[in-house]
């Protein structure tokens, strides 16, 4: 069997792959925003959803990010200026080299349809946006500043949960995906409430996901999430991994009153999501890009550590707002932390005692 990074042979055969700490923040560059339409078929019905595209000012193709946004309860109301939101982790990720279309799904902003994604379960929903996401695939790849075989999904809150699904979809140049604080609102939630039982939908929802992952995922929370609690999504990658989904966790320490607003401030975890992309050859070329086997998911153990230092508040003026489905969210800087450590194991059924794996647990 090829192993998941062919360039990292070596460490695999010594048993264990770690990756930890800060990887090097390279120069920025200039980059262009663009607010526009793409031509989306989906179920053979053709939308128009709205964008805002990111893209580096220097010639030639590069790495694509597609991110896509959160929900703001179960009765979602539209929101005109949706496209405007998310512009720190955008703008770096720009700044970083990456072409960003950060995409408004059907029934949001100023996209065409229904709200389509509001399902009996939470499956059934991430499903049904992971379709926004695969057209949007469709539509960029042809672009010729874009790397086609050099995609990565990204979302937040419901964009989190929603490219989890999409690792259960084949889409073409999709290397990995990142779940930035996800969770989602499906119809048969009660009156929306984050209870007991909806946690525990979520959990079972993920080891579904995690049963039918074809590529990588990152999971970035933190421990006061007033809308996916922490020990929650650590429920959640256990049982990802557990059912064979590929995957590392980052979970920050307390982030102000609300660290479902994480997404605002990139910086906090913009080295650790460094660490990922090179981990899986994002910014490589496709004569050199890392290829996952389809059949080496019972071949991959995953390990996770929360960070565990505490949270210090931001200066003076810094203050903490509410999270909001446009990506805002309250501050407070830790003080010190590190990335929750990926191992893959390969050959885990000869090297773990009765072909266990290893997550977190709850």
């Amino acid at each position: 069997m090829k192993s998941f990074f062919p360039s990292l042979r070596c460490l695999l055969r010594a048993g264990l792959l770690v990756i930890a700490g800060a990887a090097p923040v390279q120069a920025e560059v200039p980059f262009r925003q663009d607010q526009q339409f793409f031509p989306a078929l989906i179920d053979g019905r053709p939308y128009q959803l709205e964008a805002m595209v990111y893209r580096p000012d220097v010639p030639g193709r590069h790495p694509l990010v597609i991110f896509s946004h959160g929900r703001n309860g179960l009765a979602s109301p539209r929101d005109v200026s949706l496209v405007f939101g998310y512009g720190e982790l955008c703008r770096q990720l720009a700044a970083d080299g990456h072409v960003v279309a950060y995409i408004i799904r059907r029934g949001y902003g100023n996209s065409d349809g229904p709200d389509a994604e509001l399902l009996d379960s939470a499956v059934l929903s991430g499903l049904e946006a992971a379709k926004d996401y695969r057209a949007a695939v469709e539509y960029w790849r042809t672009m010729d500043y874009v790397r086609p075989d050099n995609i990565v999904l990204m979302g937040q809150s419901q964009g989190g949960w929603s490219v989890l699904a999409c690792t259960n979809v084949a889409m073409p140049g999709v290397m990995g995906v990142v779940n930035i604080s996800g969770g989602t609102n499906y119809r048969l939630m009660g009156t929306g409430a984050v209870t007991a039982a909806v946690q525990d939908h979520w959990v079972a929802g993920a080891g579904e996901l995690g049963a039918g992952a074809r590529v990588p995922s990152f999971w970035i929370y933190s421990e006061n999430d007033q809308s996916i609690p922490g020990a929650t999504a650590l429920r959640m990658f256990h049982q990802y991994t557990t059912a064979r989904g590929w995957g590392s966790m980052l979970m920050l320490p307390a982030f102000g009153s609300n660290g479902h607003g994480i997404v605002a401030r990139p910086d906090l975890f913009r080295s650790q999501l460094q660490d990922f992309l090179n981990l899986i050859g994002f910014e490589e070329s496709s004569s050199v890009r890392r290829a996952l086997p389809p059949d080496s998911g019972a071949d991959i153990v995953n390990l996770a550590v929360t960070a565990t230092a505490t949270a210090t508040p931001l200066p003076a003026g810094g203050g903490t707002t509410p999270a909001s489905a446009n990506g805002g969210g309250g501050g407070g800087a830790p003080s010190a932390w590190f990335l929750a450590a990926l191992a893959l194991l390969v050959g885990a059924r000869r090297c773990v005692p009765g072909g266990s794996r290893s997550g977190l647990g709850r």
